[in-house]
């Protein structure tokens, strides 16, 4: 059985971005990437100032997803960045974290309950 865990938040982008880095971000937000064997579960916001999760019910390796998002993205544009912290709560009682973006790095911090 698979196990949920839903995200409230978004990571917003650090400096306005271009319709080119629009353009390449929709490129990789809700595909499939083989290298982390799991689905770039993210979505841009409507008035394309950040990404948020995109609600899929079963989400793996969110923050490896979020990282491989600033470096694709890094490589192509160096001034892209991201800033914030998405809420991430799971099924099970505890099961409560933040993703953060430190130095544009996503990390995972934990929180004790």
């Amino acid at each position: 059985m698979a196990y949920t865990t839903k995200f409230k938040g978004a990571l917003k982008f650090t400096n306005t971005i271009s319709m080119p880095e629009v353009i390449e971000l929709k490129t990789i937000l809700g595909e499939y990437n083989d290298r982390l064997d799991t689905y770039v579960d993210f979505e841009l916001l409507s008035d394309y100032s950040g990404i948020k999760h995109n609600n899929a019910e079963k989400s793996y390796k969110t923050v490896e997803a979020v990282n491989l998002i600033i470096t694709h993205m890094h490589k192509k544009f160096p001034d892209f960045g991201l800033s914030g912290r998405l809420l991430a709560q799971g099924e099970e009682i505890g099961d409560v974290w933040y993703l953060v973006i430190k130095d544009n790095v996503a990390i995972e911090e934990r929180i004790i309950v």
